[in-house]
């Protein structure tokens, strides 16, 4: 259960996910600000490793969906420290709360998908934010009202939850592995380590934190994807001449010679390379 508490006003949101990993902790995060309208300043989350994968002293190491997410809705995290629960008060008091006005409610019922328990949650979790305070006046929903004019606004676009995989090497063909299909990068960074980004539609690829190339994300196994800039110019020198000087050949012959050969050139796919990726040729 995730509970996230405003500071000024205490309005209080309350979402259910199944685990407490880096997608789904991103996950919560997009959904609160999205049930706020707006986005704080600063976050202080607690410092489970979705959110701080290592603090020392000088330095606090974020986990990079994490960071990501805050960085597309412009805030920032200042983290709790270890066992000092007071630098989330509100949080904690929260937590408290959603127990016993929501959690105890639901102590009855069975939830068949996560779907449905987070429905049932946004309506009591309404009523809380309705109730009248008890020493102060007016409500968390009535306080909320001027809080919300100092949030920033949400972004145009939703972010998009990306997982990373680091150090993969490149083959000596200029290609990386992805999830069963091989992708192409400049040919000068064959052997070497580069870095993937990717979400459920794009594949970014960088060397030495910078972005070298951009894929969508082949949703077919076994798919060998190849820019004409990445091959070697050796390589484009032979597909883009070669195949154009036999197609000249092949109009001065027989029509049965010259549709056996532009079939080769333009219509034959060799699956055990995967596919072909010759660019078409240009007739007059």
């Amino acid at each position: 259960m995730f509970v996230a508490v405003l500071g000024y006003s205490n309005y209080t949101f309350i979402h259910a996910v199944l685990t407490q990993n880096a997608r789904d902790w991103a996950e919560c995060h997009i959904q609160a600000f999205n049930a706020l309208g707006g986005v704080p300043l600063w976050i202080v989350p607690d410092n489970l490793k979705a959110a701080v994968l290592r603090r020392g002293r000088e330095k606090i190491e974020l986990n990079p969906v994490f960071r990501a997410c805050l960085a597309h809705y412009g805030t920032a995290a200042l983290p709790a420290r270890p066992r000092r629960p007071r630098d989330k008060g509100k949080a904690e008091v929260g937590v408290q709360i959603g127990q016993r006005w929501v959690l105890f409610r639901l102590r009855d019922r069975a939830f068949f998908n996560v779907s449905e328990l987070n429905d049932e949650l946004r309506r009591l979790t309404a009523h809380l934010n309705a109730h009248p305070f008890k020493k102060l006046s007016g409500s968390r929903e009535q306080r909320f009202e001027t809080e919300r004019k100092v949030l920033q606004p949400l972004p145009t676009s939703t972010f998009e939850i990306c997982d990373w995989r680091y150090q993969v090497r490149v083959g000596q063909d200029h290609h990386v592995e992805h999830h069963g299909c091989h992708y192409s990068v400049p040919c000068e960074l064959a052997g070497k380590r580069v870095d993937l980004r990717f979400t459920a539609s794009l594949l970014e690829i960088l060397h030495e934190g910078r972005r070298v190339v951009l894929h969508p994300l082949n949703r077919e196994q076994h798919q060998v994807v190849t820019l004409p800039e990445h091959r070697p110019m050796a390589h484009r020198r032979v597909l883009e001449g070669e195949p154009l000087a036999l197609a000249t050949w092949a109009r001065q012959a027989p029509p049965h010679t010259q549709a056996m050969v532009l079939y080769h050139l333009e219509q034959r796919n060799d699956l055990m390379n995967g596919g072909s990726h010759r660019p078409p040729l240009t007739r007059s």
